[in-house]
């Protein structure tokens, strides 16, 4: 495949912002490996030498990769843990370089860059989420219905099959992300019966079936779905729910740029008389906000929250990408997705300090006990407000302070039980015990089984902090 002056500069450009977000992340890596999820699977990951998948989501495997390698071959934790940063960017990168060998005018192979970066600022910092690994299947997906539907071909049917089989092992909300962008690609191509986009509707419509199966079978996503589909009334007054106030609150606060762009990108598509496709993407653009603050109704937790805000970046990708396909000075074009990107790249930065004052706290925590390395803290007594999510903590803190040396492994169990007691005295009474996540008994009863090569905790019961 060929590509003229202006193509070669923007696939370039891509792999460079792509690059910048991978060594960002690389060099934030301890950030973002004691937080929230990303801790737990992380923790997961260097314990048992081998993947974590959960709730069926086997997308992950193409991630966790690094992590599991560095893993076996026991690799320190300050090392092992850019490395599976780097998992997680090269995941992008690799979907990026297969975009680009599909030849399209609109260089839509900057969905697979602008889906993850646009919408993606406090998550970042909490790589693992399915839900932001499914934006590159479903940018790769677009991509190959495109160029298919231009050059048709088996070997393109078979690779967007494969495609939504990646989509289906995602996160369940990427089928409302692909279902949008082939309505999208049809409203603008005006070829409605074409074969291939009919083809991509039909096989991801199959596989969105098998996933609403499997979902119900999960007591995790059946809840959720539940949440979304149990009352009518819900999507009337969608406007008030706290989720959707929240919603528009963070886009107000820290997607301000991205937002003015996709309406740059409709004013550029009226102009062009290009109507119904701008309507389309207006419509979609309500309506993610709406889908999440269902799909989440009953939610507390901000993190996961923020892996749902990723989606607005489907029908602002999607305006901002075609809108530019009808600018004629590519220069133009290529300047504005860079400065695109570098704002969303400093916005993404910025949320930074939040975890790093997260880190602090949990040093005044283990600072309160400096002679004791597990801490039981009551919930009552902790400052929510510096750390949000408190189920992983365990986790975190053990990856935090083994980082250097695993000898000074320490861990804070967050103790959500109204008696207060019913966990340390299961401490004293098994001083090996290592307290997870409170969720669900995840209990280790000897902390010796702990992979010693990363995490090496003492003998000795919890510490109660009064």
């Amino acid at each position: 495949m060929k590509f003229d002056y202006s193509n070669r500069l923007s696939v370039v450009l891509g792999y460079v912002v792509l690059s910048i977000v991978a060594i960002f992340g690389a060099h934030y890596a301890l950030l973002r490996f004691t937080s929230f999820d990303a801790a737990y699977y992380l923790f997961k990951i260097v314990d048992t030498k081998d993947f974590f998948i959960a709730h069926g989501r086997y997308i992950s495997y193409f991630a966790q990769w690094p992590a599991v390698i560095a893993a076996n071959l026991g690799v320190p934790l300050k090392l092992l843990l850019p490395i599976a940063s780097l998992g997680y960017s090269f995941f992008f990168i690799f979907h990026y370089f297969l975009a680009v060998r599909f030849k399209t005018k609109e260089n839509l192979y900057w969905l697979v860059v602008f889906l993850p970066l646009l919408a993606l600022r406090f998550k970042f910092y909490s790589p693992i989420s399915e839900s932001i690994l499914s934006l590159a299947s479903i940018s790769l997906f677009y991509v190959v219905m495109d160029n298919a539907t231009r050059e048709y071909s088996i070997k393109k049917w078979v690779y967007l099959f494969l495609l939504v089989i990646t989509i289906y092992i995602g996160h369940p909300l990427a089928f409302m992300g692909a279902f949008m962008m082939i309505l999208f690609h049809a409203l603008w191509q005006k070829d409605y019966l074409n074969k291939t986009r009919l083809y991509a509707l039909g096989i991801t419509a199959v596989f969105f079936v098998a996933k609403m199966i499997s979902v119900r079978s999960s007591g995790y996503e059946s809840e959720k779905l539940n949440d979304a589909t149990s009352n009518i009334s819900k999507l009337l007054a969608a406007r008030e729910h706290w989720v959707y106030i929240q919603l528009d609150n963070w886009i107000l606060d820290e997607c301000i740029w991205p937002l003015f762009a996709f309406f740059g990108a409709i004013v550029v598509l009226l102009y062009h008389k290009r109507v119904i496709p701008a309507v389309f993407l207006c419509g979609s653009y309500i309506a993610i906000k709406h889908i999440v603050t269902l799909v989440y109704w009953e939610g507390e937790s901000l993190n996961m929250l923020h892996s749902y805000y990723a989606y607005l970046s489907i029908p602002w990708s999607l305006g901002i990408v075609y809108a530019a396909s009808l600018i004629e000075r590519k220069s133009f074009v290529l300047a504005f997705y860079l400065a695109l990107s570098i704002q969303s790249i400093w916005e993404i930065r910025e949320e930074r300090f939040f975890f790093k004052d997260r880190l602090t706290y949990f040093d005044s925590l283990l600072n309160a006990y400096p002679e004791s390395r597990k801490h039981l803290v009551p919930e009552g007594k902790l400052s929510t407000e510096k750390v949000h999510l408190t189920w992983a903590i365990p986790f975190g803190t053990m990856i935090y302070t083994s980082c250097e040396n695993p000898k000074d492994a320490k861990t804070i169990f967050i103790n959500r039980n109204s008696d207060g007691d019913e966990y340390l005295l299961k401490s004293q009474q098994n001083p090996s015990l290592f307290l997870g996540a409170a969720w669900y008994p995840y209990e280790i009863e000897n902390s010796a089984d702990l992979n010693s090569d990363y995490f090496i905790l003492a003998p000795e019961p919890y510490k109660k902090h009064e």
